[in-house]
């Protein structure tokens, strides 16, 4: 097995924790030129005009559907490994993959708590870095042109936080804000540059 295909079957396998808050988060700032938020109460901050935005971070796992069966012992013996079911984009756009971005911040009144949003495709090509600015967010969402939105996530109240899909039908809308793809072999050069802190034990 090559050193990519290694690396990229065991960013796959990551537990959820570490796939987004440790290792995706440092690489974008990396491939952004961003810098980790210093009240944390977001993901990442940029300077523009002068001005300092906050911004939030979102990445999913592009992956076919695990197979299941009706008792725990079925969905165990079932049980695969994500780095076995990896897909791509295409498979999003040919409606065999749904990919959910979850945990969107609201405020009470149902404003997006950020200036701007990124959220990744990470599939079998590498990252699809897609972003929207909370302005333009709000106002699709309110227009009913984001595509597979709901303002329900967590909680049965609205206005909390909201989650969306990507699917065949509404990836030509995410399309248009697609800022760049990387390659897994970027991606794996530039984890060798990114030193994380080591945590005590």
């Amino acid at each position: 097995m090559c050193e990519v295909t290694k690396f990229k079957k065991a960013f796959f396998d990551l537990p959820s924790r570490a796939f987004g808050e440790t290792y995706i988060q440092e690489i974008l700032y990396k491939i952004l030129g961003e810098t980790k938020n210093k009240k944390r109460v977001f993901d990442a901050e940029r300077k523009e005009n002068g001005k300092s935005l906050n911004g939030e971070y979102k990445a999913v796992r592009v992956v076919f559907e695990k197979e299941t069966g009706d008792t725990i012992y079925d969905q165990i013996m079932n049980f695969k490994p994500m780095s076995t079911r990896i897909g791509s984009i295409s498979d999003i756009e040919t409606g065999k993959i749904v990919s959910n971005f979850q945990n969107i911040k609201l405020e009470e009144n149902g404003v997006f708590d950020f200036d701007y949003l990124v959220y990744v495709l990470v599939d079998d090509y590498g990252f699809h870095i897609f972003e929207i600015t909370g302005e333009d967010m709000e106002k699709h969402v309110k227009d009913k042109k984001f595509k597979g939105w709901s303002d329900k996530h967590g909680s049965k109240e609205t206005g909390k936080n909201g989650q969306f899909t990507i699917r065949s039908e509404s990836l030509d809308f995410h399309k248009k804000f697609l800022k760049k793809t990387v390659s897994w072999q970027e991606i794996l050069e530039l984890s060798k540059e990114i030193h994380l802190k080591k945590k005590k034990s």
